[in-house]
């Protein structure tokens, strides 16, 4: 196989993508069937396959997607034709279902293979590369968005477990009841000394 022509996407940038166009599809669509139907199966359900045909038509008719061509990647085959459909299919719909699966040990596969491929890559054929230059600032939110959001998310939850744990409201209130008791006793012990 000859070398691909372009160089590979980043993990960060193909991941602040993903999370880009989950945050504006995503939102709109579960706003949008959110509004047209009560039931919260149906409007996540709907939205979840809403996404699935963006990412379907997104990347078949234009090789990219809004958050991958904001970070200025597309997906391209070896030879640098238009994808076919069933690749296009194959790669965001079964593919992505198996690089999901184990933990999402599919998508983590791209920092280390040679190519940086996906496991949806490889079974399409296809590969994310820079097709624009990114700049610093968009370098930067990728890795905030990629690295440095999730650990802010996890060391949230984390928080919240330990504030739950000690629950400082049950702690204060113990301490208000305990003042409580203590001045009713300390009233009582001054009337009796006055009678």
């Amino acid at each position: 196989m000859e070398p691909l022509k372009f160089q590979s996407a980043g993990f960060a940038a193909r991941g602040a993508a993903s999370i880009l166009d989950g945050l504006v599809v995503g939102v709109v669509s579960l706003a949008f069937f959110g509004i047209l139907f009560k039931e919260k199966e149906n409007s996540e359900a709907l939205t979840g396959f809403a996404m699935l045909l963006y990412y379907i038509f997104a990347t078949y008719l234009y090789g990219t997607t809004l958050g991958k061509r904001f970070f200025g990647i597309a997906v391209k085959d070896k030879s640098d034709k238009k994808l076919s459909f069933f690749q296009v299919i194959l790669r965001e719909s079964v593919g992505k279902l198996l690089s999901a699966v184990p933990f999402y040990l599919g998508y983590f596969w791209a920092i280390w293979d040679k190519d940086k491929q996906a496991w949806h890559d490889k079974i399409a054929g296809t590969y994310v590369v820079q097709v624009e230059f990114i700049s610093k600032v968009k370098k930067a939110l990728a890795y905030f968005l990629v690295f440095l959001l999730p650990t802010i998310a996890i060391i949230g939850i984390i928080a919240t477990v330990v504030l739950i744990a000690i629950n400082p409201i049950g702690q204060l209130r113990k301490a208000q009841e305990l003042q409580r008791l203590e001045k009713l006793q300390q009233d009582k012990t001054e009337n009796v000394q006055l009678q």
